[in-house]
């Protein structure tokens, strides 16, 4: 990262640690402007920014309130920056994204969700916390090219497994992408037991892996 990214990211920080959105803003808009494009500002702002808290909270740092609140101000964030970014061509391709059941986190899924469409997937995001049933029977209406899953908390890693043994049970054949905070502290056993699951860690290895599906026909 450059040093005037990094410096902006710690203002950035700051602020929302603070509470203040209308900075965290425009100093997203600044990095816009300044030629920054959406997987800068999602990796190095938005992201970066989830991780760092989230460790903060879970090392008793900050407060769970600062932790809610930072979270609720990054969704707002998200929604003022999609029209930035949006495509209107789309790739033909359908996505379904959610949080597993007991994930009661949804921002990082609906990251992925905004930034698969920004990159032209039609996608439905369910939200976070969504049953195994009701994700099956979601999968057989719509009948998505690909499944992503989100995983923040580690805890959650055995739903995770069980939501992986109904797709491959049902839709061996379709690819599913895992990912989340969970996955900086193990969990890689689930996801090598299943031969069409694959975990990243970034959104620049998100990307690459959806450049892959998206040329298949």
């Amino acid at each position: 990262m450059q040093n005037d990214m990094m410096n902006d990211y710690k203002s950035y920080l700051a602020f929302l640690m603070a509470g203040n959105r209308g900075k965290c803003y425009e100093i997203l808009i600044k990095r816009i402007e300044s030629g920054d494009d959406i997987i800068d500002i999602y990796t190095h702002f938005i992201q970066m920014s989830l991780y760092e808290i989230g460790e903060l909270w879970q090392k008793n740092k900050i407060s769970v309130a600062v932790e809610h609140m930072a979270t609720a101000i990054t969704e707002s964030l998200l929604s003022y920056l999609y029209p930035h970014f949006v495509k209107k061509t789309k790739n033909g391709k359908k996505a379904v994204i959610c949080g597993i059941t007991s994930e009661r986190h949804q921002l990082g899924s609906r990251l992925v969700a905004d930034y698969m469409d920004i990159l032209g997937w039609h996608t439905s995001f369910l939200g976070s916390n969504v049953p195994v049933n009701d994700l099956m029977n979601f999968i057989e209406i719509n009948n998505p090219d690909i499944i992503c899953l989100s995983v923040t908390m580690y805890y959650n890693i055995i739903h995770l497994r069980t939501c992986l043994e109904e797709i491959n049970s049902n839709y061996p054949e379709t690819p599913v992408i895992v990912g989340g905070q969970a996955f900086h502290w193990g969990g890689y056993g689930v996801v090598n037991d299943f031969s069409n699951v694959s975990v990243v860690y970034s959104l620049m290895e998100l990307k690459q892996q959806l450049s892959e599906y998206a040329s298949v026909s």
